[in-house]
């Protein structure tokens, strides 16, 4: 199955629908996805077909959960083809409130800011709740945005030892429930390991096994937790002449050979299948098994529908070197112009 791409026209910044028939268009196969479980998602695609913002679309495809949002922005023609930026239904819980509430179940604080914020008449929205037990005394939360404060109410819920499953799905879904205390068929601990700033270095949705030639010997991928937190795995080496875990600094010839060989195993990746943030966590988790000193730095691209590119530097004996990426779509390589730069992950041995 390819994907396809499945509009409805609606203004902007309207919800009420009097129809929810979608009708099939033609696209590019060059779209992309970008999801973030605390951030509103986005989707960017061409079509020979004008559309005008406001227009939901859904994207179906076997490789992606499917997305439902509107188009934001429709970008100047290209040839025969125009360019749209969309963002999913969470851009709805970007608007900022001031509340407090006394002696509240934060499943029932959800349902309060739904039927003040974003029920409106017959709009997209259905709110889809499981009842939480801990009643918070007091709970105050000023000019902070509807996910803030939803993803606060998450954390606290962690803390008293209940883990909650959120999302706002294809459909205008608001979907805030407990997990059961127990599940059959895979874990949930590596998914609970997050602050109010979230580390994304805790968290593993899948893991690879490769020989010394990055052959994969074999992979798994959860994903009950990749609908969470996206596509994180961990890459594992496994050699004939494994080196003892306190082996010295690797020689500059050798941080090059194995960088040789990652390149050579990923440069044919398109970025449709995975983006700068997928790809940047695929070549940190390679270095850092081979014990190369490396990190992920994030910066300001106007080209991404997010704002932000993320690229990977290794070290080496000279200093902090961006990774190979020849023969990667430019799409993944590093910008030489580099605002607001930040250092997202590292790994230092």
């Amino acid at each position: 199955m390819t994907a396809k791409l499945y509009t409805k026209y609606q203004e902007l910044d309207k919800i009420t629908s009097t129809s929810n028939t979608f009708n099939e268009i033609p696209m590019l196969t060059d779209w992309s996805i970008k999801r973030d479980w605390n951030k509103a998602g986005s989707l960017t695609f061409k079509s020979p077909i004008k559309l005008s913002p406001g227009t939901h679309v859904k994207l179906v495809s076997p490789h992606h959960r499917t997305f439902g949002g509107q188009i934001i922005k429709r970008n100047h023609e290209t040839g025969d083809f125009y360019s749209y930026d969309c963002l999913d239904y969470k851009r709805f819980l970007l608007s900022t409130a001031t509340i407090s509430y006394n002696n509240q179940t934060t499943s029932n604080i959800v349902k309060l800011l739904f039927i003040k914020y974003l029920k409106k008449g017959n709009g997209i929205f259905k709110l889809k709740l499981g009842k939480t037990k801990t009643i918070f005394p007091s709970l105050s939360f000023q000019d902070k945005t509807l996910l803030e404060i939803i993803s606060n109410l998450i954390n606290l819920e962690y803390k008293k030892g209940t883990l909650i499953f959120f999302d706002v799905d294809e459909n205008g879904n608001l979907i805030y429930k407990p997990y059961p205390q127990k599940m059959k068929g895979y874990s949930l601990k590596s998914a609970i390991k997050f602050t109010d700033t979230l580390d994304y270095s805790d968290i593993i949705t899948g893991g690879i096994l490769m020989d010394a030639n990055y052959n994969t010997i074999k992979s798994f991928d959860n994903n009950n937790l990749k609908a969470i937190w996206g596509n994180i795995e961990l890459a594992k080496i496994l050699s004939d002449n494994p080196k003892p875990s306190d082996d010295g600094d690797k020689e500059d010839s050798d941080i090059k050979k194995i960088i040789d060989d990652i390149n050579k195993n990923l440069r044919n990746t398109s970025y449709s299948s995975c983006d700068c943030f997928c790809m940047s966590d695929n070549i940190f988790s390679r270095l850092k098994s081979n014990k190369i000193p490396c990190k992920i730095i994030s910066y300001y691209s106007k080209y991404a529908s997010s704002g932000t590119h993320r690229t990977v530097q290794y070290k080496n004996s000279k200093g902090w070197k961006d990774f190979d990426y020849t023969g990667f779509t430019r799409l993944l390589k590093p910008m030489s112009t580099r605002k607001n730069l930040k250092t997202y992950k590292i790994y230092k041995r």
